[in-house]
């Protein structure tokens, strides 16, 4: 599942204002941790451009990695925000085992930049 050239844009824009918040807030960060977080945004981004029946609400009332993995098992195997999860969940169980442990925190500065990027997208 790909995204067509209007969706495509949002999730372009969401990439750069995260790279852009990463290289601000994230500079001391390891870089494996920095990977493993970006392919979770990635995902995250890809649901919420890709996902016309998305409930906002639901969505950031996520509390854990499992919760949002209750989310990506009822999409198809083909959907990109699954295809992105794929990725971090190779990540080595340290890395792992620091993005969970930092899960909400990062879910909600995604949403933060999410919200910034659907914004710019309406107007």
């Amino acid at each position: 599942m790909n995204l067509n050239g209007e969706k495509q844009e949002v999730f372009d824009l969401g990439i750069e204002l995260y790279e852009f918040y990463a290289a601000e807030e994230l500079k001391n960060t390891d870089p494996f941790f920095a990977a493993a977080r970006m392919k979770l945004y990635k995902s995250v981004l890809a649901l919420a451009v890709n996902h016309d029946d998305l409930n906002e609400e639901e969505m950031t009332r996520i509390e854990s990695l499992e919760d949002y993995e209750k989310i990506l098992s009822t999409l198809p195997n083909n959907h990109l925000a699954r295809r992105y999860y794929q990725g971090f969940q190779n990540v080595t169980p340290i890395i792992k085992s620091c993005v969970m442990a930092d899960f909400r925190v990062s879910m909600q500065q995604f949403w933060s930049l999410i919200e910034k990027v659907l914004e710019k997208d309406s107007d």
